[in-house]
């Protein structure tokens, strides 16, 4: 290979912006302006193109010092905004407007057409001087004569021992920057190699510098391509960088409070991804079908800018209309929270939209929103609890049901309330202990919607719902995740922390016992009577005392330091009482202490058990807490410093300050990820946090974030009629019911015929407990009959099926709560009162280390580090191969021949090439496509039956080997 090295790379972008994406070339003389850059030419001619009557109209007044006049107003912008904030809005010259770009036109009605979009002049300048005696800076991109992109790059060379993205962002950083404005025009400076990509909008400072990457591994998307080809060949293209400047780019006001200054927020690259690919996807089918009833799933990791996908997501689904038609593809864009205080997160990221303030309307009651849904408010945000007040308004209203609206759903399998009757379904059903949620939110977003399709017509609607942790109901109600960010490329980028490295367990030991206790013979779900003798324990105030002072004596040697005096932490309780109870404690401890911090005590109202009085955040915390004014604005202030939670926060609050938490709730599955999650966010000087766990649970938080961490290993499946027919006859060969049962019992209750249907149940109940007197058996039972009805109503949606199986599923339905005596929530609370701790303890277990192999965050990587690969030659590999195989003398030879051929083959070879980082691609897709072309060989050379052996074709044998081999050698060659 000849030797490569940073300009054969510098050249093909320049090259590919050239010929593909038809940009100018700026030369030397083109910049005479050294203080600004401008290039005025460029600029005149887009607005003589576009505006040529507004520019006569400011020649009438300022004659040949109109090109003057036009440079002095944006010059005047710029004392107080950024570039490309002037760029969006134009400049206003008295009574004349100029706009400084077009835009993408967003329909065929829009202001501007695509001959007008044409009309901008993209360029760029290879080898801009920033300011006298400096390095030249690769290079500078243009937008009609102003400057907006700039770019540094380096490349590894053909041996890896070249440059790389982080001498780029030295570069930057080691330049004088107060000496150009070079540096504060520009929105965005990315800094790249041959292989990665990062970018900084102010490249001061190394942290500011983020991934930039599709993916952990770059892949060219076209042949010939550098793996960084989404940099030059998608984002550098006309279109995405009109994207940026319509939508994308945010600017954040300086904050004299807190001493931060203005910026500028550069989508990161999953997110202008997932946005504007499900946007075209949307596009494309809502014109081919000419129908709606379209779902989409977004797997993107906590901690990935959730809130912001969806605000730009949201302007975008809502600014698409039809080619042909022009007709809008959504009259309304809904955006679903669970997050009850709207006026945080959402509300927050929501005001830096601020050219789309007329279009969202945030609707704080049924009346805001009954309001905004008459007006054709284009988005409206609300929370999840209101969903079935929409429906019925858009299904209602005659004037409202033919809207075609669009919901996005702000985290998908979130709980929503506590109703024990889905725990009591749980009494019958094999669901896996971590995909249920023990605490007191029991229904989650699926439960609500998975109800709300049955009877829905959807033909109307598009769903988009965005999720950290899709379980197998997330998957069957919305897909396979469109677009997914894992974890993994989270935590490996430095977006967030791994919070799941280690934990440090305790284990809480105790003894319940009973006095005067009646029995009681009644079914409960058992994760629920589990958790409700747990909070006995777990509330008991002299346990609560004895981790509190454990708490307090980590917390300040350990914690307390960290961030400079600023950390903070969270104490997780098993239950709204406990939460109580640690509060109280906690305060009166720091009180005696006399620290210059507090606590504070977030949760939902409830009745406290020994004052029996009715206790909310603002009388437990002494503080004016409101809807207005949340509880997370007082965690914000410097003298609170700890948390105590019980089921609130532990899902969608963002403080980046906590770096540490105290677990003294059993959290499982999702619970546990979105729990210990809290912790992940980034902060200047947040290299690390903690997890204390007195409920020594390690293994099962391990498993958790170990089954998400890497993305969805979840496929849909495909339901199978036949499980109703299999089902309905296993249930039948109890003879529990006749048939003659089964009819009577089904006529009485559709002729409201009370007196017989309790005939009939009892009856019924009678034959159960005959033929079934175990109560296991009988449970299980049970089980299978709600099983049959789930089943059936999922099914029939797609299935046609006889008259039986409709009718035994609508008996099952109807008898299937009758045949048990159920307990409910009151009766289990009554049959606890007597229930008491008699002895405890809370024993060290030590510090767990997460026997998972994920990867730790990526460190970047150092010229001359490129990982010596694996050597095998031939030889080696066939004298392994008569060692562990029996094989013919005349094998060897063919053997031979093969792989000779595979390794002239030029085309495999790039293919090797341009994924030897990506190990994972290499040993699927790349591994396949040779072990067919050594099969095909073999076929060839009159060998069909060494393609039928074992020795050859199974896992491991002959034909894995050589595929190894070819590849480890076209590795240790390239």
């Amino acid at each position: 290979m000849s030797e490569i090295n940073e300009e054969t790379l510098h050249v093909h972008i320049c090259d590919y912006l050239r010929e593909k994406h038809k940009y100018r070339v700026l030369e030397a003389k083109d910049l005479s302006d050294t203080e600004y850059y401008f290039v005025e030419k460029h600029l005149l001619e887009f607005l003589e193109t576009t505006q040529s009557d507004s520019l006569n109209k400011l020649r009438e007044t300022y004659g040949s010092g109109t090109t003057v006049e036009i440079i002095k107003a944006i010059h005047k912008e710029l004392t107080y905004k950024p570039l490309w904030l002037v760029i969006r809005g134009g400049v206003q010259i008295k009574d004349v407007k100029l706009y400084l770009y077009t835009p993408k036109p967003r329909s065929i009605n829009s202001s501007g057409d695509e001959g007008a979009f044409a009309a901008n002049i993209f360029a760029y300048k290879k080898e801009f001087y920033p300011y006298a005696n400096s390095e030249a800076i690769d290079l500078v991109i243009y937008l009609n004569g102003l400057p907006i992109i700039s770019v540094e790059l380096k490349h590894l060379g053909d041996e890896g021992k070249g440059t790389t993205y982080e001498d780029a962002i030295n570069q930057y950083v080691d330049r004088k920057q107060d000496q150009s404005k070079i540096f504060a025009l520009c929105f965005a400076h990315f800094a790249a190699d041959n292989l990665e990509v990062t970018v900084a909008s102010n490249p001061s400072k190394a942290d500011n510098f983020k991934y930039y990457n599709d993916g952990l591994v770059n892949k060219p998307d076209k042949e010939g391509e550098y793996p960084i080809w989404h940099l030059y060949g998608l984002v550098f293209s006309p279109e995405y960088i009109s994207n940026f400047i319509e939508y994308f780019l945010l600017y954040v006001a300086p904050d004299s409070e807190k001493n931060k200054p203005a910026k500028t927020i550069i989508p990161r690259y999953h997110q202008s991804r997932s946005v504007r690919d499900l946007a075209k996807d949307l596009l494309s089918k809502a014109q081919e079908s000419n129908s709606l009833g379209f779902k989409y799933l977004i797997a993107h990791s906590a901690g990935s800018g959730k809130t912001l996908t969806i605000a730009w997501m949201a302007e975008q689904i809502d600014s698409l209309h039809k080619a042909v038609s022009n007709e809008k593809v959504l009259d309304i864009v809904f955006i679903l929270t669970d997050r009850k205080s709207l006026n945080k997160n959402i509300k927050d990221d929501l005001e830096l939209f601020v050219h789309m303030k007329d279009k969202v309307k945030i609707t704080e009651d049924t009346h805001d929103l009954r309001k905004a849904i008459k007006n054709r408010t284009n988005i409206i945000v609300t929370t999840i609890q209101k969903f079935n007040y929409i429906q019925d308004e858009l299904q209602e209203n005659k004037e409202l049901k033919e809207l075609k609206v669009g919901f996005l759903i702000d985290e998908a399998h979130r709980s929503q309330g506590s109703k024990m009757a889905k725990n009591i379904k749980r009494v019958f059903s094999d669901v896996e202990q971590d995909e249920i949620d023990l605490g007191e939110d029991t229904i989650t977003v699926e439960d609500q919607l998975e109800e709300k399709f049955k009877d829905l017509d959807i033909s109307n609607q598009v769903y988009i719902a965005f999720t950290a942790t899709p379980i197998q109901k997330t998957i069957n109600l919305f897909g396979i995740p469109y677009d997914e960010y894992t974890e993994d490329e989270a935590i490996q980028e430095g977006y967030i922390l791994d919070v799941a490295q280690s934990i440090v367990s305790y284990r809480t030991m105790y003894n319940l016992t009973t006095y005067n206790a009646k029995h009681d013979d009644r079914l409960y779900a058992k994760g629920v009577v589990s958790k409700a003798l747990t909070n006995i324990a777990y509330e008991d105030e002299d346990i609560i005392q004895f981790k509190c002072a454990i708490i307090a004596d980590h917390f300040d040697k350990h914690i307390l330091p960290m961030l400079n005096g600023n950390a903070k932490a969270m104490i997780v309780t098993s239950s709204r009482q406990a939460g109580y109870t640690y509060f109280q404690i906690v305060s009166n401890a720091l009180a005696k202490k006399g620290v210059a911090y507090k606590a504070l005590y977030a949760f939902t109202p409830f009745t406290e058990k020994n004052s029996k009085e009715e206790v909310d955040e603002a009388k437990v915390n002494g503080l004016a807490i409101t809807e207005e004014n949340p509880i997370e604005n007082y965690f914000e202030k410097d003298e609170y410093k700890l948390l105590i939670v019980a089921n609130k926060f532990q899902t969608g609050f963002d403080e980046p300050k906590l770096c540490a938490m105290y677990l003294d709730k059993v959290v499982r599955g999702v619970n546990a990820i979105q729990t210990v999650s809290r912790l992940n966010r980034w902060a200047e000087g947040k290299d690390d946090t903690i997890v204390i766990d007195f409920t020594n649970n390690s293994e099962e938080i391990f498993k958790a974030f170990s089954k998400y961490r890497k993305g969805v290993k979840i496929v849909v499946r495909e339901p199978d009629p036949n499980e109703i027919v299999e089902l309905y006859d296993e249930i039948r060969d109890y003879n529990v019911f006749s048939d003659d049962m089964i009819r009577q019992f089904i006529e009485a209750a559709k002729t409201d015929n009370d007196t017989a249907f309790s005939t009939f149940t009892l009856v019924i109940r009678e034959s159960f407990q005959q033929t079934i007197p175990n109560k296991e058996d009988q449970k299980e039972f049970v089980g299978l009959l709600h099983s049959y009805v789930k089943k059936f109503n999922l099914l029939a949606q797609f299935n046609q099926f006889d008259e039986k199986y409709e009718q035994f599923a609508l008996f099952c339905d109807l008898i299937s709560h009758k045949l048990i005596r159920i307990g409910t929530d009151s009766t289990l609370k009554e049959s606890l009162k007597n229930v008491t701790v008699s002895k405890a303890a809370v024993n060290f277990i030590g510090n767990i280390e997460n026997p998972s192999d994920d990867p730790a965050p990526r460190k970047p990587r150092k010229a001359g580090e490129a990982p010596e690969p694996p050597r095998a030659t031939i030889e080696e590999v066939i004298a392994d191969i008569t060692t562990r195989f029996s094989i013919a003398e005349g094998d060897e030879i063919i053997i031979k021949e093969i792989y000779a051929e595979q390794m002239t083959d030029e085309e495999l070879k790039n293919l090797v090439f341009a994924n030897m980082d990506n190990n994972e691609f290499l040993q699927g897709v790349v591994a396949a496509q040779i072990k067919k072309q050594i099969i095909q060989a073999c076929i060839n050379r009159g060998q069909m039956k060494k393609t039928l052996d074992p020795l050859y074709k199974d896992a491991g044998g002959i034909f894995d080997i050589m595929v190894n081999t070819v590849i480890k050698n076209v590795v240790r060659k390239s």
